[in-house]
């Protein structure tokens, strides 16, 4: 079976939320068990080519849109030890660019929609020129949502997608790749596409996601319990419910996994001391120290709990409750290390919360992967208070370095945080809530006891992707029909 992915991002190449970190490891995974994988996503000027030895080009070629000529170029990389290829679809005009989507004060790019309509437009273009004829074309989120589009309504014709089958995943319902009404003279697609309620309309524009959803064959998310909000939600689905609802037996959730090469506290070389299951106290008190250091608290009284944030440092992902609420989270006895970027008012926010409380509140908003690490090994709490959050990898990762989490019950926290087991989970979406929360784990912290008996649930989580795998191998055995 050959299967070829589609998406934005991908690490370690290019990454900016939990996407990057599914296709840079399903593919990999699924590559164990013999199966033919590549996977296309952008060349971006980010990228460290030299870095990763990017230099080899396959193929150049021009896409028209519009009647204008974009070139596209093709690059192919074999990662070291691993069974699959990546290629690279480069373009200077649309990729050539410092971030993934937003330019340096987390504003969208004005062209996004053109940017990425051209890289779907191109990788298509690739695969037929290759000669690939995949089985599966496994697509990502709304950046690739037009694929099943285009197949169906313009490649209908080719040999290389005779039996080509399509699944498109849903990571981030909330980014839907919505564009003005005009942009449809880009797309070159039958007019009646864009008729009021037709596959493309969307309120008087185009919405690239609810067409994929709408063509796909099937279409998957990132947990079973989100799979369940997005079609019993109107708020949880970001409007799309009913559309959603209309493929609902076509529609499965998979739990995401992580990658034990990346994330493991036993063999981690971002943390200051290795530790394990069998070592744990020793190991978080070392990592902890050295977090305390890096963060200039005071090492005094290391026992004072360390709350973690790694986050996006958006709406979605709970960051006005925390900034609303921080007063009163600080009230307990408690230090608080954030590290993220997003959106420049909580940029502002946070900056003016760390200055008034410098010995208690430290803030990066760096992408800084090793710091990431440390924070996770060192902190006692992971804080995540998500509005909704399909999967989420952190609650993971956390628990997997002992890290005990508090987090809102939506999504993929839902599925993997069991509340007074191995976190603490608060139903409401408020700050009440959120304090309670905090605080019923911050009394059970104070029983050394019990707290390690939390631990010792988390650190025993499996979290690996052996299962999902095994889920996705059957799914994509269903849609194709074949082993």
């Amino acid at each position: 079976m050959q299967i070829i992915f589609i998406a934005s991002e991908m690490d370690p190449y290019c990454k900016v939320g939990g996407l990057g970190d599914v296709v840079g490891t399903l593919p990999v995974e699924l590559s164990h068990k013999g199966i033919s994988v590549k996977v296309i996503i952008p060349d971006y000027g980010s990228i460290e080519t030299e870095k990763y030895d990017i230099d080899y080009e396959v193929d150049n070629f021009f896409v028209e849109i519009a009647g204008k000529k974009y070139e596209a170029s093709v690059s192919e990389l074999s990662p070291e030890n691993a069974n699959h290829d990546v290629l690279f679809i480069g373009n200077r005009e649309f990729f050539d660019r410092q971030n993934i989507y937003t330019d340096g004060l987390g504003n969208a790019y004005d062209d996004n929609f053109l940017r990425f309509l051209f890289f779907q437009l191109a990788a298509l273009k690739y695969i037929e020129r290759s000669d690939l004829k995949p089985e599966l074309l496994h697509c990502h989120d709304n950046q690739a949502a037009l694929i099943p589009v285009y197949l169906l309504y313009k490649y209908q014709n080719s040999t290389s997608f005779q039996n080509t089958k399509t699944i498109l995943t849903l990571h981030n319902i909330g980014y839907q790749g919505i564009t003005d009404f005009h942009h449809r003279k880009y797309m070159e697609l039958p007019e009646e596409l864009f008729y009021p309620q037709a596959l493309l309309e969307w309120y008087g524009q185009i919405n690239p996601l609810k067409a994929g959803i709408l063509t796909a064959d099937r279409i998957t998310t990132v947990s079973d319990t989100h799979a369940e909000e997005i079609t019993t939600n109107e708020r949880l689905s970001a409007g799309l419910m009913n559309v959603i609802n209309s493929r609902n037996d076509q529609v499965v959730g998979i739990l995401n996994g992580i990658d034990p090469q990346i994330w493991n506290p036993e063999t981690d070389q971002y943390i200051a001391s290795n530790y394990s299951l069998a070592n744990f106290d020793k190991g978080k008190k070392e990592n902890k120290l050295s977090l305390l250091n890096e963060a200039n608290f005071s090492t005094e009284n290391p026992n004072i709990p360390l709350i973690g944030i790694v986050s996006r440092l958006v709406e979605q992902k709970g960051i006005s409750l925390i900034i609303e609420n921080m007063e009163a989270l600080l009230s307990y006895n408690i230090r608080i290390v954030i590290l993220g970027s997003g959106t420049e008012q909580f940029h502002v926010q946070l900056k003016k919360l760390a200055q008034k409380f410098p010995s208690r509140l430290f803030i990066d908003f760096a992408y800084n992967v090793p710091f990431s690490h440390r924070i996770i090994a060192g902190s006692d709490i992971l804080l995540m208070p998500s509005r909704y959050e399909p999967c989420g990898i952190t609650q993971m990762t956390a628990m997997l370095y002992g890290t005990v989490p508090v987090a809102h019950k939506t999504g993929g926290l839902a599925d993997t945080i069991k509340d007074m087991k191995n976190g603490f989970l608060f139903d409401d979406y408020c700050g009440e809530a959120l304090i309670n929360a905090m605080g019923r784990a911050l009394q059970v912290y104070k029983n050394r006891s019990q707290w390690e008996d939390l631990i010792i649930n988390a650190m025993n989580s499996d979290f690996t992707w052996s299962r999902s795998v095994e889920n996705y191998l059957e799914l994509y055995r269903q849609v194709t029909g074949k082993q």
